[in-house]
């Protein structure tokens, strides 16, 4: 069984996926299997994922069609959750730095957790950095209330126990599947967000932010909603410095 079991679905991103696949494969840790799954796409990325897939006995390609992130989630999620410990999120788009598992693992491990993800920095489309986020939680406990609050996790960035799929399942067929399953994860489980700048965020069109965005505010509102009532908890009405 590997350690890290590395999820990155794509979907016509020909232009970013070399430099994001570059920066898992350079990670200092390097005991993972790297399953990435093509939804489908109709320009040159499948061909660039399967080069390097000949180069490193680590990586897996999955390909199949279009169908949508969730099945690609999904199909990925699957053939790793009894293969590894843990699970590492990665978007086609975005790219990572290199010790970005080993601190992350350390994190997990040191803190007890099941479930982490790390702050981020936001790139516009000419590779300017415009935006720093950087949530801070003093404990499980603080992360799952601000929850209520908005989604501080940033999905890419995200590593969990393989623990959490046996327990809770795969990702739920939402609009907002990550925050669903981040909400259901920490029902059951403790995460927190790792206070490091380990995760690099590129903006381009036609992302699904992009494409669904109003259908996403909306959804996140019924998720909060949901989860606040079925705990108990207020929805917090401070506000969080999560950006600088």
């Amino acid at each position: 069984m590997k350690k890290i079991g590395v999820l990155q679905p794509v979907y016509n991103v020909d232009r970013f996926v070399a430099k994001s696949i570059e920066s898992i494969l350079e990670q200092t840790f390097k005991d993972f299997l790297y399953v990435i799954v093509d939804d489908g796409s109709t320009d040159n990325t499948l061909n660039v994922v399967k080069e390097y897939e000949k180069k490193d006995d680590r990586m897996v390609v999955l390909s199949k069609e279009h169908s949508g992130l969730v099945d690609s989630l999904n199909e990925g999620l699957s053939y790793l959750a009894d293969k590894c410990e843990f699970i590492a999120r990665m978007d086609g788009d975005d790219f990572c730095e290199r010790d970005r598992f080993e601190k992350q693992l350390d994190f997990l491990e040191k803190n007890d957790l099941k479930f982490c993800s790390t702050w981020m920095r936001r790139y516009d489309k000419k590779e300017n950095n415009y935006e720093n986020f950087c949530p801070r939680f003093e404990s499980p406990s603080d992360f799952k209330e601000a929850m209520l609050k908005m989604n501080f996790v940033v999905h890419g960035s995200v590593m969990f126990s393989s623990e959490i799929v046996k327990e809770i399942g795969l990702y739920p067929d939402e609009i907002v599947e990550d925050y669903n399953y981040w909400m259901a994860i920490l029902n059951k489980f403790d995460g927190n967000v790792l206070p490091e700048y380990l995760y690099h965020l590129n903006d381009r069109d036609g992302s699904y932010t992009d494409e669904k965005g109003n259908l996403i505010y909306n959804e996140a509102k019924k998720c909060r909603f949901f989860w606040s009532n079925y705990w108990n908890i207020d929805i917090p009405t401070k506000e969080y410095n999560y950006k600088e």
